[in-house]
């Protein structure tokens, strides 16, 4: 898209599958927690192109380095959240719950390893 203003089109049943495929490689407690609906289901936010040069930009007004810079991770300040919010284009959320059967025998996997640390110890 180098050199293009324009977004690509993106489909919504791809990115959903994105969003579950993110949610069963994360661990036990999140699936557990979202098969108790103890939390909602992982967002992904697409935003407009040029999105990300303008928080550098932001960043960079407010003392960061334009040769150190990388993007956060984690983003604090209520001006750098509102301009993310105000080039949002596209909110897509995972449509199914992480699968019970990934996460049982991720349990199960866990404990055995568990044992036979534990067993190798008293050996």
């Amino acid at each position: 898209m180098e050199g293009s203003s324009k977004s690509p089109e993106l489909s919504p049943s791809i990115i959903e599958e994105c969003c579950y495929i993110v949610e069963q490689s994360l661990n036990f407690v999140y699936r557990a927690s979202r098969m108790g609906n103890s939390i909602g289901p992982l967002e992904i936010r697409a935003v407009k192109h040029g999105t990300f040069d303008e928080l550098m930009d932001f960043c960079v007004s407010k003392g960061s380095s334009v040769n150190q810079h990388k993007t956060p991770r984690c983003i604090k300040l209520e001006e750098a959240l509102k301009i993310l919010n105000l080039r949002v284009v596209g909110r897509y959320f995972s449509q199914q719950l992480p699968g019970y059967k990934t996460l049982k025998w991720k349990l199960n996997k866990e404990y055995v390893m568990h044992v036979r640390k534990i067993n190798s110890v008293s050996d």
